[in-house]
């Protein structure tokens, strides 16, 4: 199982149980980096000024008021602007899980019971969740930022997805089409209706690192150059 990203409580109304937020998807890629072409020697990446000049102080996080002019913030200054870590996932209120939508969500998550003394308490709530049709809606600190967050029951467990602010996502003004437009609706929708079957997401295949790891997996191959176990995806 991987590491979890963050462990606590997560608690609504009187009830409180704990619980390990782990990461749902993982990017596989196939890895590359830059090395020097005469030995194969990997680069390293020097910080320098913009005109190539050492540094002459030390280094610190600026915001750029205009072009070229910054208002610079050390790292406790920042630090001390960011909410407090909690241990406790807190429950403000619930929505209809029917009201998320794709364009919400920033990243996803599961979350585990943590212990077996917390599992009654996760799998009633997730239940009870199934059965009202409801997310939970809540706020979490992953990575030094907080995020607004929903908890909404999977077929066997809870997920988690932290969600955009409204004022972070464009307005969907700028997307709407003229619907009096439309023409020949009803044969459309049947094209869209004939067309339609399950996704079954284990049948996909990431064409473009299969044929990336095969072209890697030749060129070793080739040049007889011995590879680590495990070092595909």
């Amino acid at each position: 199982m991987s590491t979890p990203v963050w462990k606590g409580n997560l608690s609504y109304g009187q009830t409180s149980f704990p619980v390990r937020l782990h990461s749902g998807p993982r990017n596989k890629t196939v890895h590359f980096t830059e090395i020097d072409s005469s030995d194969s020697t990997k680069l390293k990446r020097v910080n320098v000024r913009q005109d190539g000049s050492p540094i002459a102080g030390k280094l610190v996080h600026g915001y750029e008021l205009s072009k070229g002019k910054y208002v610079p913030f050390t790292g406790e200054e920042l630090a001390a602007a960011r909410p407090p870590s909690s241990k406790v996932m807190r429950i403000t209120f619930f929505i209809d899980v029917a009201e998320i939508e794709a364009l919400w969500v920033e990243s996803s998550y599961y979350l585990a019971p943590d212990g077996e003394d917390g599992e009654p308490a996760y799998a009633t709530f997730q239940q009870a969740l199934l059965r009202t049709a409801a997310a939970g809606v809540t706020r979490l600190t992953v990575s030094t930022r907080q995020r607004l967050a929903l908890i909404r029951p999977g077929e066997s467990g809870l997920i988690l997805h932290t969600i955009f602010y409204a004022d972070e996502l464009r307005s969907i003004d700028e997307f709407r089409t003229n619907v009096s437009l439309a023409r020949g609706v009803g044969a459309a929708a049947e094209t869209i209706r004939s067309g339609m079957k399950r996704l079954v997401l284990e049948r996909e295949e990431d064409v473009e690192r299969a044929k990336l790891q095969a072209l890697v997996d030749g060129k070793v191959l080739s040049l007889q150059v011995p590879t680590k176990k495990g070092a595909k995806g």
